[in-house]
């Protein structure tokens, strides 16, 4: 789910997958359907049907026709007094294929935020029968910094094939110190006319726009509706990737609506995390105590940012002002535990204590932090610090993350955009590092000997680095030995062998390491088919892929982090064994990927060296044609054996 501020509505699907909620506990709270006495005057069945017929009839660029079409989007926001807003929210969903009680099917509902006023589902079956349903689920957010603790959804959950279905919500609220309202875009889903109007006081301004990709500029929406006190917009098409309309308002001569800068919420947020830092002399005396044996400010900033690490258990707590206030820090410090912003301030307190410049940061998750207009889409906080040899003059540091050693970042924020909160003079969005594949490679040097029932002997050496280890070290220091062989095992037989690890070895365990080495000897009973006077294998049983890392289906593909893979392999076949056939070599690259694969014959040998490199991690479009290229070459390259023969 894609997070954001107070104004902003979760993006919502009406598609044929089954409704998921990442992050989110779901408590589903009633649930009945009753007959009826008619539907809402705003219902212009005629117009209603004609949009539904023509939507139906436009197949998608694979050639298949829409299951769910929404036929209008309607928004209406009255805003009063700069402070207190409704909003009335207005849908009309045709489906083509409907979910009976038990089944896996569409399932179309609308989520919201904000103190419920009334809201109303309608079911118009095939035959023209009328229901009405209210179902509600209510849901405790699984992110941080929300400002709401509480996700509602109105769900229809049970309807005929053909059915169509009217949503109406209104919500009412007091509006942040935020100038932006967020409108969710339904994503792969047809819609016939797109309507928003906003009510608000004379000498305001309205401006609407589309947010794109990340790589896109917002494209400026002129109103159709531009009077005093309303501002309208009506669309009949949605730009493609489209992700949300967002609208802005503002006067001249006030901050009436709040933010107008990165940094006036850099300032908000410092101004409000800054208070748990006072009178902390537990924390202060911790500090002290901390970097009494550190020579240098390096030294100072990573003992105290491992001690949080470390010794602070992270849990996500709601605190007041919907979860953007830490506890104070010495009750932190005391208790043990704390969600990302206490143990963030609780970092940023023992550095000041320490002579150390920093403070929280805000960054996000699940998004990027890609808007028109500066406001709180945020949904993780971490530690900025002063340091002459960081981007633009500053270190970062994620307390959460346990794994992740001091001076990496967790992999879901790095390039991620960053706000630091409260440097004077304040500064805007930075970017935060981001690593590359020479730093989270893995490498295999194996030699393997082969017996003529197929079965093997084989000695491996694996070596790690960056987010490549971080994990699994992680992991398996939390292993018995016993365990840690079992976890091997179980590996290889995902890899389709079946192997006993006679041995394991590891080097690297400690938190100081950069590198993580396995070393480990194995045996199998049945490595290479036996046919005839044949043997038939595939010799890398260690990076090979078993699938493709693409769905065909994502058009916007994400990667976990960039990463290189190296393997060589030789392997030793029998005497009175020759080879037969090995694959053909494989080779092709870009800068976004690159894939090369070669067998090379040796006296009683073969030898299969293999690379593998991806380096863009949210591949751009002009990029996607390599990325698959790569993905479908390197698949099918690894699939091909090699045949002996005696």
């Amino acid at each position: 789910m894609k997070s954001g501020g107070k104004a902003f509505l979760a993006l919502h699907r009406e598609t044929t997958t089954r409704l998921a909620i990442s992050g989110v506990l779901l408590l589903l709270v009633g649930a009945s359907i009753s007959a009826a006495a008619g539907l809402p005057d705003w219902y212009d069945a005629a117009w209603a049907d004609s949009v539904t017929q023509r939507l139906l009839n436009v197949p998608d660029e694979k050639g298949k026709l829409p299951d769910v079409v929404r036929v209008l989007d309607d928004y209406r926001l009255d805003v009063r007094d700069g402070r207190e807003e409704t909003l009335r929210k207005r849908r009309v969903v045709h489906v083509r294929k409907g979910s009976g009680a038990g089944e896996s099917g569409t399932h179309c509902y609308e989520n919201f935020w904000r103190n419920v006023k009334g809201m109303t589902l309608w079911q118009i079956a095939a035959d023209g029968a009328v229901s009405k349903a209210d179902d509600v689920v209510k849901s405790q957010l699984g992110s941080e910094l929300y400002d709401d603790g509480v996700l509602h959804s109105l769900m229809a959950r049970e309807f005929s094939d053909g059915a169509t279905l009217l949503f109406e919500t209104e919500e009412a609220s007091r509006l942040t110190d935020e100038s932006c309202r967020y409108f969710p875009v339904p994503e792969d889903v047809p819609v016939g006319r797109w309507t928003c109007s906003v009510l608000h006081e004379p000498g305001v301004r309205a401006t609407a726009a589309w947010l794109l990709d990340p790589e896109s500029a917002p494209i400026s929406v002129p109103p159709t509706t531009s009077e005093e006190k309303v501002t309208g917009w009506q669309l009949s098409e949605i730009p493609e990737d489209a992700e949300v309309f967002v609208v802005r308002l503002e006067t001249d001569d006030e901050v009436r609506f709040g933010i107008r800068s990165w940094e006036d919420i850099a300032l908000w947020y410092r101004s409000l995390a800054g208070q748990s830092l006072a009178g902390a002399p537990d924390v202060e005396a911790k500090a002290a105590e901390l970097v009494a044996g550190c020579a240098t400010p390096d030294d100072r900033v990573r003992t105290l940012a491992e001690y949080v690490q470390q010794s602070v258990a992270y849990v996500q707590v709601y605190l007041d002002d919907g979860g953007w206030r830490p506890h104070p820090v010495d009750e932190t410090l005391a208790n043990r535990f704390g969600d990302c912003k206490d143990m963030s301030m609780l970092v940023v307190g023992l550095l000041t204590d320490a002579g150390i410049e920093s403070y929280p940061a805000l960054t996000n998750v699940e998004d990027d932090v890609r808007v028109p207009f500066p406001a709180r889409r945020f949904d993780h906080c971490i530690v900025a610090y002063r340091d002459s040899d960081g981007p633009l003059g500053w270190g970062f540091f994620d307390p959460t993350s346990k794994s992740t050693p001091f001076g990496s970042l967790p992999a879901q924020i790095e390039g991620k955009s960053v706000l630091v909160a409260g440097v004077t003079p304040p500064i805007g969005l930075l970017e935060l590092p981001e690593s590359s594949s020479g730093d989270n490679t893995a490498s295999y040097d194996a030699l393997v000997r082969v017996r003529e029932d197929g079965g093997m002997e084989a000695e491996v050496v694996e070596r790690r680095t960056g987010h490549s280890a971080f994990g699994l070290k992680a992991h398996l220091k939390e292993l018995s030995e016993a365990k840690r062989t079992e976890w091997l095992e179980d590996r290889l037989s995902g890899r389709k062998l079946d192997a006993k690890v006679d041995s394991l070895a590891l080097v690297g365990l400690e938190a100081d390491s950069d590198t993580l080495e396995l070393r480990y000897f194995l045996s199998a009973e049945r490595w290479a088919k036996r046919a005839g006077s044949r043997l038939i294998a595939g010799p890398d049983f260690l990076s090979s892929r078993t699938a493709k890392r693409l769905d065909e289906d994502d058009d916007h593909p994400e990667f976990s982090f960039p990463f290189r893979v190296d393997t060589h392999i030789a392997v030793e076949y029998p005497e009175g064994w020759t080879v037969e056939s090995l694959p053909d070599d494989v080779e092709l690259g870009s800068e976004s990927a690159s894939y090369m694969r070669r067998s090379i014959r040796g006296d009683g040998r073969i030898e299969v060296v293999r690379s593998e490199v991806l380096n863009a991690v949210r591949p751009r479009d002009d990029e996607l044609a390599a990325i698959r290229e790569w993905d479908d070459a390197a698949y099918q390259a690894d699939r091909k054996q090699v045949i002996l023969t005696r």
